[in-house]
């Protein structure tokens, strides 16, 4: 018959550092929504040949819209596009951006 003896205090260095692993992603995945803000200022500006640029969020969130749970929502991405793309470089008239569709919903399956 053979004898099965334990050694719990030898298997402590392989443990603490799944342990610790364990502790540092939870600490990751729960600050992963924190994220720089998108920014388009890197893209080629449109210029406008009009004095001043107007936007304005039309969108009304409907059933199943999940936009308010992304880190950045549709409608603050698309309102940060247009002010750092969109430039009035004339000496007259208005242009409005208008935000009318701005939604993350879930398709089944995917």
């Amino acid at each position: 018959m053979r004898t099965v003896t334990r050694r719990p205090l030898l298997m402590l260095p392989f443990l603490t550092p799944l342990a610790l692993a364990g502790c540092s992603w939870r600490k990751a995945s729960s600050s992963s929504r924190e994220m720089t803000p998108l920014r388009y200022d890197h893209l080629t500006p449109l210029k406008l040949n009009v004095s001043v640029v107007d936007i304005e969020a039309q969108y009304v969130p409907g059933p199943g819209d999940l936009g308010n749970q992304a880190p950045t929502p549709p409608v603050a991405a698309l309102r940060q596009m247009a002010q750092d793309r969109l430039g009035a470089f004339g000496g007259s008239g208005r242009a409005v951006f208008s935000i009318r569709q701005a939604s993350v919903t879930r398709i089944r399956g995917v």
